[in-house]
């Protein structure tokens, strides 16, 4: 998968997650405050290494198809 794809899927991850302390997480993320495998809830490791294993199974979208469902979905 190129970059732009991971991008667009990690987007569309990010327009449905409804999880304030995750949110949280990312926007220290961006700020390059180091978050530490430790300090993530079990769940949120599972979820990452879920992602990580559909990534590299090739379990993830084409691209152009997540766009299309953005657009419908966005009514872009």
């Amino acid at each position: 998968m190129d970059i732009q794809a991971e991008k667009l899927h990690l987007i569309q991850w990010l327009i449905e997650l409804n999880d304030e302390s995750m949110i949280e997480k990312l926007k220290a993320l961006r700020e390059e405050k180091p978050i530490h495998w430790e300090e993530l809830s079990l769940e949120e490791q599972l979820s990452i290494n879920k992602g990580i294993s559909e990534v590299r199974n090739g379990e993830v979208e084409d691209r152009s198809e997540v766009r299309e469902q953005l657009k419908r979905k966005f009514n872009l």
